[in-house]
């Protein structure tokens, strides 16, 4: 409160000269100034004082003014004040008072601060004991921690952390891994499904795991939620011991043992732990290798769980920031943790990731690591409403007329190279994008646009596609306004009606299973925006998928529509953005996962 009521004074007072040049004042005009009586006034000119900030000598007699000089450097308790709010986890209202007291570079300096703040550090408790902790920031919310309404990359892994899926599928090596479950098997015609549960895991609250609390997530996630689509066609849950639990579905599903693997299968306590469903939100519990500890508007809090049943994490605690987004876009504080940032399905690109810090004053070693998997940036186009993207042609045009090369060139950062299917590793993915300016043209004409406004929602990072896209369009003598929303109310009825388009992106973690998560999940961009014609056919085409034991034949399946999205053009394909971190030599057991995540259980420092 004092050092705002400085900032306040000096911001009011200051006459931009030398800091020790007297100020003729009143208290009274002091008091007007900070909202108080001359009484407080006189307090905080009192407090002031003490702290050495400013020198006041009272006037004597009548018309004599007093006279006050700012001893301090307005941004120097303006930095100071910041880094105590961030200290206490409070970076929005440190950012905020940045944007309110601030001048010049003060936000550059306050990220420059941050560089040291974020990071693995071991702080020291008593004697030679220490605790390991993990501070990194991230660049929007953490939206939800409940599986069954998952829907974006960095949910899924905060979801990670604390709760645990009965399998886990190694994207890399092809294979299935125990986690909950030791073991499972199907009957002949995979619609029956049985595993068999670890005995003594324990949840964060110290209960043990039994088929009633799976059985319990399972009818829960069936339940009308947003990933309710993974337990399509199921007709019932057994659970014949207390570790052993069935899933009996009324058609054939042979990719179940994959849906199991899923960020939404991942398991609750019965009943909530004895809690309401709203109250157990407050403080989640889960069998994962870390346990919730506090969750606020600025910073997501956990610590290790000791007995976690694969093995203690290394670190004690990992206290994950939300800074605002135009803090991702400082170099300071993304050039040094681009290690700790991502580039995910909501696209929070680091955008000083790829920076040469070979000029930086940290000379510490660095290693540099890159990751198999990408996000893909996405054109979708709304078949829900009337409009001009309803003609074919139309489509068509646009998608022939945007040069994905140049757009990479331009943009730059972590996009990769030109997309031209969900996946980057597909038979589809190193395909040449045509580009042909006259046919765009042509097209264009023949589909009789008239000149209406063509609407493009996005958010985030994606808005400067969007904004490329928008330049592009308009020598093409399409008029395009760019709409900005939030990621998680970008599909409300009224934007819906609204928007032509999204440009959005897709990290796809589990192929087959994301491919289908993308037709059927409730609020994937895809799914609702998808021609309403063609519903029925896609679930069609899904079902007969399901139905296919092999890998390949179901591929082959899931690759119809996405060839018809193609044809059409429903959905223009942009680039694949790659995940690149660099890290701190002397941090070990980092490796990005399929999420674009660091996992968090196997960092430590040398």
């Amino acid at each position: 409160m004092l050092y705002e009521q400085y900032l306040t004074l000096n911001q009011k007072l200051h006459n931009k000269g030398a800091g020790d040049i007297p100020i003729e004042v009143t208290v009274e005009r002091i008091a007007e100034i900070l909202f108080c009586t001359t009484r407080n006034a006189k307090l905080v000119i009192r407090k002031m004082t003490e702290q050495g900030w400013i020198s006041f000598v009272s006037g004597r007699g009548r018309g004599n003014r007093s006279r006050l000089t700012f001893l301090v450097d307005r941004e120097e308790i303006l930095l100071t004040m910041a880094k105590d709010l961030a200290e206490r986890g409070q970076f929005k209202p440190a950012f905020e008072l940045l944007h309110t007291h601030g001048e010049g570079n003060s936000i550059d300096q306050f990220s420059v601060w941050l560089d040291g703040y974020f990071g693995l550090e071991k702080e020291h408790k008593t004697g030679s004991e220490t605790n390991d902790v993990l501070r990194i920031p991230i660049y929007r919310p953490i939206h939800t921690m409940d599986p069954a309404d998952c829907f974006c990359s960095l949910s899924a892994h905060m979801i990670q952390q604390l709760f645990d899926r009965l399998v886990i599928y190694d994207i890399n090596t092809k294979r299935f891994i125990p986690a909950l479950a030791h073991h499972w098997e199907s009957n002949e015609d995979a619609t029956e499904w049985t595993f068999h549960l670890r005995k003594g895991v324990l949840f964060h609250n110290g209960a043990k795991l039994t088929s009633e609390d799976v059985r319990f997530t399972m009818e829960r996630l069936a339940s009308d939620r947003r990933n309710s689509w993974i337990l399509r066609s199921l007709k019932q849950i057994e659970a014949p011991s207390s570790h052993t639990i069935r899933f009996v579905f009324y058609r054939p599903n042979w990719i179940f043992l994959r849906f199991v693997t899923a960020v939404s299968m991942s398991i609750l306590p019965k009943d909530y732990a004895g809690l309401s469903e709203e109250k157990y939100w407050e403080h989640p519990v889960g069998t994962g290798p870390f346990q919730f500890a506090e969750w606020t508007e600025c910073c997501f809090t956990m610590n290790a769980f000791p007995y976690y049943y694969q093995g203690r994490p290394y670190l004690d605690s990992v206290i994950v920031a939300t800074l605002p987004e135009e803090a991702g876009l400082i170099g300071g504080s993304s050039r040094k943790w681009s290690c700790l940032n991502r580039v995910t399905a909501e696209n929070e690109m680091d955008t000083g990731a790829a920076e040469d810090t070979s000029n930086s004053q940290d000379t510490k070693s660095f290693d540099q690591i890159a990751s198999e998997h990408y996000c893909t940036g996405l054109l979708t186009w709304n078949m829900t409403k009337e409009g001009s993207q309803h003609n074919a042609k139309f489509r068509q045009a646009v998608n022939l007329y945007l040069d994905r090369v140049r757009m990479i060139e331009d943009l730059g950062e972590h996009r990769s190279h030109p997309a031209h299917s969900f996946l980057a590793d597909n038979r589809y993915a190193r395909q040449a994008h045509v580009v042909d300016e006259l046919h765009a043209r042509q097209l264009l004409k023949e589909s009789g646009y008239d000149g209406s406004t063509v609407v493009i929602g996005s958010y985030g990072l994606h808005l400067r596609d969007a904004e490329w896209v928008q330049s592009r369009l308009a020598d093409l003598n399409i008029k395009v306004i760019v709409v900005a929303r939030d990621m998680t109310n970008i599909l409300a009825d009224h934007l819906v009606e609204e928007l032509d388009c999204i440009i959005h992106s897709v990290v796809f973690p589990g192929e087959e299973v994301c491919l289908i998560e993308n037709y059927e999940q409730h609020g994937s961009y895809v799914k609702e925006l998808l021609d309403p014609g063609i519903t029925e056919w896609v679930h069609e085409r899904i079902d007969h998928a399901l139905a296919c034991r092999w890998a390949d034949e179901r591929m082959a399946i899931l690759e119809e529509i996405e060839e018809y999205l193609r044809r059409e053009a429903q959905v223009l394909f942009l680039n694949h953005s790659s995940f690149q971190i660099q890290s701190d030599a002397s941090f070990k057991g980092v490796a990005i996962n399929s999420l674009g995540w660091i996992d968090f259980k196997e960092i430590w420092k040398s």
